[in-house]
């Protein structure tokens, strides 16, 4: 579990440095160029930079053990980054909605070399690579905020090749095409944030999971010798982790010792069959 959580971590450690080498190509090249399209996508990436070090830190506190005021563990301070994660993604999509509308507005001079015109496509491929790379991890370790911030970086992918798109279209003389591109991407960016933040939000609430995972558990609890009947089962998401609330029937013949073997059991096969619970 700490191994976990240490490779999550060094995740977003190395997104926070790949997000801030973008963030300084986008700013460059905007101030250059004069494109405000790239200066606000640079200024995005920015903001990214401080999404990666809330994950850090989400990651970090949600490794801790359980103590006597957290018995239950950290492990939904991960649910909290990846809410913050969403409300960024959000400010994100504002943000570029309103600068696309502004562009329509005022078209802007553009300052057009291949320089230019290869910082979006190297800032695409990068951000592409970090996301791959966070949610490939993120999947690896259960971990939502990572997920999520893998998300975001497919998010910055698109606004990069927007921008590109964009600076094509204006050599062509289509100054318009930028920021319409731009407003349609912004829709999905702030869609992709509500997703992000409902299931964070549905973990804080300690909502139940799937139908699915809850006949799961209850196969297996009632296929542990000693198991008469299962009467009630209850789990929710803490994280990327999973914690079970079960009322179990046991012959009433059974002495206790006999019950506690059959109480680890239980234990012992869900946390093998669903590696994700983390308590019972």
């Amino acid at each position: 579990m700490k191994q976990k959580k240490n490779i999550g971590q060094t995740t977003a450690f190395i997104s926070a440095i790949g997000n801030a080498v973008v963030s300084i190509l986008k700013i460059v090249g905007g101030l250059i160029s004069g494109s405000i399209g790239l200066l606000s996508d640079g200024i995005h990436s920015l903001a990214d930079v401080l999404s990666s070090i809330i994950v850090w830190v989400g990651l970090k506190i949600s490794a801790k053990p359980p103590d006597v005021e957290h018995p239950y563990g950290h492990y939904k301070a991960e649910n909290i980054a990846s809410l913050f994660v969403a409300l960024f993604i959000a400010a994100a999509g504002f943000e570029t909605l309103w600068d696309s509308i502004n562009k329509i507005m005022v078209p802007e001079e553009i300052i057009l070399n291949m320089w230019i015109f290869s910082i979006p496509l190297i800032s695409a491929f990068l951000t592409l690579l970090l996301a791959q790379y966070k949610k490939i991890v993120g999947k690896k370790i259960h971990s939502p905020s990572l997920i999520a911030e893998g998300e975001h970086s497919l998010i910055d992918t698109l606004a990069s090749i927007s921008v590109f798109s964009g600076l094509i279209f204006y050599s062509f003389g289509f100054p318009l095409a930028d920021p319409i591109i731009g407003m349609v991407i912004s829709v999905l960016i702030v869609w992709r944030s509500y997703e992000i933040g409902r299931d964070a939000i549905l973990s804080l609430m300690d909502s139940l999971l799937e139908p699915e995972v809850l006949d799961k558990i209850r196969e297996i609890v009632k296929s542990v010798d000693g198991v008469i009947d299962v009467e009630d089962v209850k789990a929710r998401h803490a994280g990327g982790r999973i914690l079970v609330d079960l009322t179990i029937l046991v012959p009433p013949e059974v002495e206790v010792r006999r019950a506690y073997v059959v109480h680890d059991e239980i234990i012992n096969r869900l946390k093998k069959e669903i590696p994700q619970i983390a308590m019972v």
